[in-house]
């Protein structure tokens, strides 16, 4: 901070020189963000909840949707000919970047759903919404989501963001392209996105397996080439 007010100072020629300039910024390293294994979301889910909580933490598992983007979600804001979901600002709701406005295609299960949703809805206005059918609340939601968690026995950090990180990191794990994943999660840059990318080499057959064309053989040559070498050495003897 103080290097940059030097340098404003600089730029409005009340300095000649950034007496900090020659001081490199401190990298910071980010911890890799948390997600849920897929043993843990298929113990979760396996817990007896109200319909309404499971909704909701199923479609921030299959949009990656944040919090806050999910619990405005309309239903003039799902597009089911198209297997679209947009995400909006509303009056009341200002997205966190102008990249984070976007649509996402749904998934089988998701279509599924929100079709089932549809036939007997809740809410009018909102289709994920509280068991009393009005707009979501973070805080019970996530009160929810941690009792959940405690007889699913998940033993890490039960949280709604979670959801998202894990959205991400599945789709990458499954040999999604980073860039539709930046897309998908309204991230206004890659980088932002790249710290999802934790591959394990282990996991890389396939990949590796991309290099076994690189030398070219036939069965028929290698024979003919193998045969003069045979022929060129037995006249060398005689």
């Amino acid at each position: 901070m103080i290097k940059a007010m030097f340098a404003d100072e600089v730029g409005k020629e009340h300095l000649t020189r950034n007496p900090l300039i020659h001081i490199k910024n401190q990298k910071e390293n980010k911890p890799r963000p948390e997600h849920y294994t897929v043993k843990e979301i298929n113990d979760f889910f396996n817990v007896d909840m109200k319909e309404a909580y499971r909704n909701a933490f199923l479609a921030l598992l299959y949009t990656g949707a944040r919090y806050g983007e999910l619990a405005n979600i309309t239903w003039q804001d799902l597009d089911l000919r198209n297997r679209l979901v947009f995400i909006r600002p509303k009056s009341d709701h200002a997205l966190k970047t102008s990249n984070a406005e976007r649509s996402i295609p749904m998934n089988d299960s998701l279509f599924e759903l929100l079709n089932k949703m549809q036939l007997d809805k809740r809410s009018d206005t909102y289709p994920f919404c509280s068991v009393e059918g009005k707009q979501l609340k973070e805080r019970k939601l996530l009160e929810a989501a941690k009792r959940i968690g405690e007889k699913a026995e998940i033993t890490s950090r039960v949280f709604l963001h979670k959801f998202r990180h894990t959205f991400a990191t599945m789709l990458i794990q499954r040999r999604a392209p980073v860039e539709y994943v930046q897309k998908l999660m309204g991230h206004a840059s890659i980088l932002e996105t790249m710290i999802y990318v934790h591959v394990k080499t282990e996991d890389l057959h396939s990949e590796v397996n991309l290099l076994n064309d690189i030398i070219q053989t036939d069965d028929a040559d290698t024979e003919q080439k193998h045969e003069g070498k045979i022929f060129k050495l037995n006249t060398k003897a005689a």
